[in-house]
């Protein structure tokens, strides 16, 4: 029982006893109403009686340090062996339960604490544990919406992270197929050069090998006349200067 709530544990009137057999007991008045629980210790048997308003409460379940030993009759008595030197007795009615715990001293029951608490204080209670119950379930779906909302925020920042490193990979490739059509442009572009210089090269070679046809603007020094003579008519008419090539035949012969 909560011992902290206002108003619902009254201070226990006590009544020590010290002759064996007296009864020792607590009232609790709430105002309206006057509970009591007596208890008697007479030859190792002790003897409980709960009231309220002087009245035996018949029905009240009894237990002695946790166990129960039975219910009140109509006189709102109920009786048990003695446990130890010490015990708890719990008492609960209708609409209360009463606490109280004894000792044995010198054979004489002696109370050394008591409380009370109404039904309405344990509903209290109870719509307290239940309210902090309720609370802590929010606050643990509010967590778990937490925990829930840092992963999708991780898994989203993942997500970009990975969608950043393949555009990169993309941009990575194109730049390569770029590098390599502009290699292969440059190669092409050589090669084309080389193909160029190539005709060119076999152009003059080409322009000096046909200026090269026909007999030499030159003859040696030392030649025979009809080779002289053969040179002469062919360059004439190869000058258009009216030569004619007409009795070549004889003068190649002779």
């Amino acid at each position: 029982m909560s011992a902290t709530k206002p108003l619902a544990i009254l201070l226990a009137v006590l009544v020590a006893a010290t002759g064996v057999g007296a009864a020792v007991g607590s009232t609790h008045d709430t105002g309206a109403e006057t509970y009591a629980m007596d208890a008697q210790l007479d030859d190792g048997t002790v003897t409980v009686t709960v009231t309220q308003n002087d009245s035996g409460v018949a029905n009240a379940t009894v237990e002695v340090d946790g166990e129960d030993v039975g219910e009140t009759d109509a006189n709102g008595t109920v009786a048990f062996e003695r446990p130890d030197d010490e015990f708890e007795v719990n008492t609960e009615t209708a609409n209360a339960e009463l606490e109280s715990e004894y000792a044995v001293d010198d054979g004489s029951l002696v109370l050394e604490e008591s409380e009370f608490e109404m039904e309405d204080d344990e509903r209290e209670e109870e719509d307290e544990e239940r309210e902090d119950e309720r609370e802590d379930d929010e606050r643990e779906e509010e967590d778990e919406e937490r925990e829930d909302e840092r992963e999708d925020d991780e898994r989203e920042e993942e997500d970009e992270e990975r969608e950043d490193e393949r555009e990169n990979d993309e941009r990575e490739e194109e730049e390569e197929e770029r590098e390599d059509e502009r290699e292969n442009d440059e190669r092409e572009d050589d090669e084309r050069e080389e193909e160029d210089d190539e005709r060119e090269n076999d152009e003059d070679t080409d322009g000096d090998a046909a200026a090269q046809q026909g007999p030499p603007e030159t003859l040696p020094s030392v030649v025979p006349d009809s080779v002289t003579t053969i040179h002469d008519r062919i360059s004439a008419f190869l000058g258009g200067n009216g030569g004619s090539v007409i009795g070549l035949g004889g003068a190649a012969a002779s």
